[in-house]
């Protein structure tokens, strides 16, 4: 591979705006990887992307990683579990901003996706400090409201 290559290769670019599904089927648990380059990749997430288990079983596990990682407002993601444990979808860009508006996903989202998947972010080697930054208010489905 010649380094140009290999350069080009670093640099890819994931689209997703329509529908993929890897769903849990006869208990084993589907997985789905969206991966940029972690040097200066980028991952657009939006569509549905779906590792859900609807007839049995656990969900399964949903990966987008890159350099950059950006969720579109209207994108669907789920690992849910009719009658098993829901899945994880792995979050892992280098830096990652929750914000209402500017940042890479907004709260809203961030909390409308918590209501079908477990949400992990990691963004260990990112370019600033704080590598990950929330600025946005999250709601947990489920969790207790002041009264």
């Amino acid at each position: 591979m010649t380094a140009g290559a290999q350069q080009t290769l670093l640099a890819s670019v994931v689209n997703n705006s329509g529908v993929i599904e890897a769903r849990t089927v006869a208990n084993h648990n589907g997985t789905i990887e969206l991966l940029g380059g972690m040097t200066a990749g980028t991952v657009n997430v939006g569509g549905m992307i779906d590792a859900s288990a609807r007839g049995g079983g656990n969900g399964g596990f949903i990966e987008t990683s890159g350099a950059k990682v950006e969720v579109a407002n209207d994108a669907k993601v789920t690992t849910a579990a009719a009658r098993g444990l829901m899945g994880t979808w792995l979050i892992d860009p280098q830096d990652f901003t929750v914000a209402p508006t500017g940042g890479d996903i907004t709260g809203a989202t961030l909390s409308t996706e918590l209501g079908t998947t477990s949400v992990t972010l990691q963004s260990s080697s990112g370019s600033r400090p704080e590598a990950a930054t929330l600025m946005s208010t999250i709601t947990f489905p489920g969790a207790p409201t002041a009264a």
